[in-house]
Order: C-alpha cells, then structure tokens, then sequence
C-alpha cells in the first residue's frame, strides 16, 4: 500500500546589504596667491545613485590675517561691494578677498559657505551633509580672490563621502510549512543606521518590525517586504524582498491495490491519479 505526503516549501528571496560610509572622492586642493581676480575649481562628479545621503567637506586656511588694508580684507572694508562673489563692483578691485565654496547635486547647488564676508577665521574645516533625494551625482566648486602679493588662500582635504546602500547577494531561504520566515538585511557597518522598520504588503505578521533581524509568518506568494532604513543623516531608502511560495506538491489520490505474483506489470502512475 503507498500512501502520499504532501511538503510545502517557502522559497524568499532574502538580500544581503551592505551600508556603510564609504569615501568615493578625494583631491589634495590647491593654493592662490595674489590672483587680482576671482578663481574657479571644480571637483568631483561623482556617482551618488546608490547613497541615501551624502557628506562634503574641505579644508580652508589663508597665511595671512583677515586685519584690515595691508593684510586680508573683508567686504566690509570695501564700501561699494555688496558680498555678492558673482557681482563684483567696481569698488571690490584690489580690495575685497574671498574663499567660496559650493556644494552640488546633480549641478544644483545645495549649499555654500563664504568667508570673507563677516567675523572670518584665518584655518576652518567645512562640512556639510544632506540627503540625496535621488541625486545621482555630487561635485565641489571652489571660487577664491586675493589682491596682494602677502596674501594666498589654500584649501585641501577635499572630500565626497557616501552613506551607500549595495545589495551584495541574493540567495533563497527554504522553509518547510509552518516554519517562521527569518528576515535578515544584514548591514555591514550598522554604525551608520539610525534606524529600521519592515512592512508587508499583504497579511504576513512580523513579530518585531523595528528590528534588523526578525521573522515572519502567514507568508503569502508574491508578498513583499520592506525595509525603510533611516541613515545618521536623517535619510530613508529602502531595500525591497519579494516571497515566492511554491504550490503544494501532490503525488495523486491514495490508494491501495492487491496484486499476485503471476499478474501482469501496471503502472502505479495510473493507480494513482497523479
């Protein structure tokens, strides 16, 4: 007698991430001297289509001080000039210097810090950090004047950093019928999570939806997870898995059949239904 079994299997495709902060630019800098004239560097363009959020930063230091005529001076001392770089008025020739920087994505400049216009150090590390909203690349420009030949402005240590989300791997997880669903994004560098939150599209329970690893139940086929990840920046993204449940598998109806040693051979598969 042959009696059938009936195995269910739960196959979800579960990904690997890898988030971390990740330096994806570089450059020394450069340095001016006396230039009688605004100069302008770019850096970067960088691919940024994978970072939740992004971090600029550059140093800036001048050898002289910002001290009135003679030394480094400030807008203030140039009564025609409005501190406007792009507008330079006649009064700003051989008075007015400067360093200016602007931060880009995707060409839009997303802010910009001026010295030269104000109380203005003479040594400062910039930085900046904000989300990229979609952004798929990020630059640095740089704008610097000097009137005199004791005065030179330099910058270096100029710096893109990305918090990046990557799917490293794609393998299955196999489960047998009542078996609970383990979900795992598995971060690399968890320093950089702020927090987390998985959510399901249909009618799975997930018994702690703000944990990195926890499993679930009631999986349907097709169903979706989600993970929306918030960065130290304060920047969603998400990392999507998908459920494939397969049917149930049947080897046909039971069934039971007496056979003699001298009868003819049969074929079980039609004994079975199968």
């Amino acid at each position: 007698m042959y009696t059938k079994k009936n195995i269910l299997f739960f196959f979800l495709f579960i990904g690997l991430s890898s988030f971390s902060q990740t330096l994806i630019f570089s450059d020394p800098g450069a340095s001016y001297n006396n230039t009688d004239a605004m100069t302008t560097d770019e850096y970067g363009n960088v691919d940024i289509s994978n970072c939740s959020s992004v971090e600029f930063s550059i140093h800036y230091y001048s050898d002289d001080t910002w001290a009135g005529s003679g030394n480094m001076e400030s807008v203030s001392e140039c009564s025609g000039c409005s501190g406007d770089p792009f507008n330079q008025e006649s009064d700003c020739e051989n008075c007015w210097d400067f360093f200016y920087v602007e931060y880009l994505i995707d060409g839009n400049v997303v802010e910009s810090e001026l010295i030269g216009a104000g109380n203005n150090p003479d040594d400062l590390s910039l930085s900046y950090s904000t989300c990229t909203n979609g952004g798929s690349s990020a630059s640095i420009r740089v704008y610097t004047q000097t009137w005199a030949s004791g005065e030179t402005i330099s910058f270096d240590d100029i710096q893109i950093n990305c918090t990046e989300q990557s799917l490293v791997n794609i393998p299955n997880q196999e489960l047998c019928d009542g078996q609970d669903l383990i979900l795992d994004a598995s971060f690399l560098d968890q320093s950089v999570i702020s927090s987390t939150e998985w959510t399901s599209n249909l009618s799975a329970i997930i018994a702690d939806p703000d944990a990195i690893q926890t499993s679930a139940t009631n999986v349907s086929d097709g169903e979706t997870f989600t993970l929306l990840i918030n960065d130290i920046n304060g920047c969603d993204s998400e990392l999507e898995l998908t459920a494939d449940v397969m049917d149930v598998a049947s080897a046909g109806d039971d069934a039971s059949i007496s056979l003699c040693a001298t009868d003819m051979p049969i074929d079980l598969f039609d004994v079975l239904n199968g």
